[in-house]
């Protein structure tokens, strides 16, 4: 594959390794593929493997063969399991994204998680190939709790009918509306009405200034920004704080940040990431009930340090900037362990029911169905 339009990049660590979470991926990557192809997008999506727990187990073997056909290709990029290697701290999801932001070869580069679908309006946006240089963009999340299929023959329209029946929230976190997944998707109507009214509730339409939002695990940027910015912080900064402090980054350089239109969405399936508080639970020698407490390896901010910062960095200066833009760089130059050399493997093909699928609709020539792609507004 030449250079590709969109760069998807996700960790894979202990965490995603579960039965649930693993799952949840071969339905992402299946579907993600087959999506890529009918709407022509080149595009690859990277797994940046860490092997934390030492379980022994590479992606690569725990997934198997990876559904990539001529528009999709699926890279496994595989990091050294130790919490720090040389000085460098890997023992967080958007670190190990950095490691993936750093190898990217598409234009454009989108740091999430294999826990999402993404709806079929969002990909038709990708396809359309309105993305600019200088913007950083983001997307409506759709909480899901979703059925699934067989990943060696997923339909993504399937896959998308299951997230809105299992859906019950749309968020921009931290701000959540709650609603019944399974009534709004009788018809596209309901479903488009119920969406465009969640997105009132959540202020979509006047969201001002979204540098004080944590907006989840969903950022979109140009592969030259992420550079130019150094990726997400690998310094004492918690993971909720990461998106934030990079589009601090992003503001004071006068790159607008543009929230897609609420049809164009991504589902999530938010349950993998809930931690059942039992698996830090033990009985000591005195059979008192305690709570394991695990140090991380350097100091954290707080929420209310994590929140100084911020308000520091935003009284700086006016936005946007009266003279020349501020250069706000929080890593060194070697970050994303830019200057290591790790292994990497890529996708087999399709298996063959759903290559047949995918090319026949391309003989045919076949525009993807559906509504023709809408148009994104800047909100600085």
């Amino acid at each position: 594959m030449s250079e590709p339009y969109l760069s998807i990049v996700c960790a894979f660590g202990h965490a995603q390794r579960s039965p649930a979470w693993l799952k949840q991926t071969r339905q992402f990557l299946s579907a993600t593929a087959i999506q890529a192809a009918r709407h022509r997008l080149s595009l690859e999506i990277i797994l940046v493997d860490r092997d934390s727990a030492g379980e022994g187990t590479a992606a690569a073997n725990l997934l198997g063969a990876l559904p990539c056909n001529e528009f999709a290709d699926i890279r496994i990029i595989s990091v050294p399991g130790a919490e720090i290697l040389n000085g460098h701290v890997i023992d967080r999801e958007r670190r190990l994204q950095n490691i993936g932001i750093r190898r990217a070869r598409g234009a454009f580069v989108l740091a999430t998680g294999t826990d999402v679908i993404f709806g079929s309006g969002l990909v038709k946006l990708f396809a359309a190939r309105v993305l600019r240089e200088g913007s950083t963009y983001h997307a409506l999340r759709i909480d899901t709790a979703p059925a699934y299929l067989d990943p060696s023959c997923v339909d993504p329209a399937e896959a998308e009918t299951l997230c809105r029946q299992g859906a019950f929230a749309a968020s921009l976190p931290p701000l959540r509306i709650g609603f019944d997944g399974r009534g709004a998707s009788m018809s596209d109507t309901i479903w488009d009405e119920t969406i465009r009214r969640a997105g009132a509730e959540l202020g979509m339409d006047r969201m001002a200034n979204v540098v004080r939002f944590s907006l989840g695990n969903f950022l979109l940027m140009s592969r030259e920004n992420w550079l130019r910015i150094g990726g997400f912080p690998e310094w004492n900064v918690s993971d909720p704080y990461f998106d934030r402090i990079a589009l601090v980054q992003a503001r004071y350089l006068g790159w607008p940040t543009t929230i897609a239109p609420v049809s164009c969405h991504y589902f999530s399936v938010s349950a993998l990431r809930d931690v059942p508080i039992e698996r830090d639970l033990y009985l000591d020698e005195d059979g008192d009930l305690r709570i394991k407490i695990e140090l991380p390896p350097i100091r954290h901010l707080n929420n209310w340090q994590s929140a100084k910062l911020l308000t520091l960095l935003n009284n700086a200066l006016p936005i946007p900037p009266a003279g020349p833009p501020v250069e706000v760089r929080v890593n060194a130059s070697d970050w994303g362990l830019g200057g290591f050399d790790l292994p990497e493997v890529t996708g087999a093909t399709l298996p063959a029911s759903a290559t047949d699928i995918i090319a026949q609709e391309l003989r045919l020539g076949a525009a993807p169905s559906g509504r023709t792609a809408p148009t994104m507004e800047n909100r600085t």
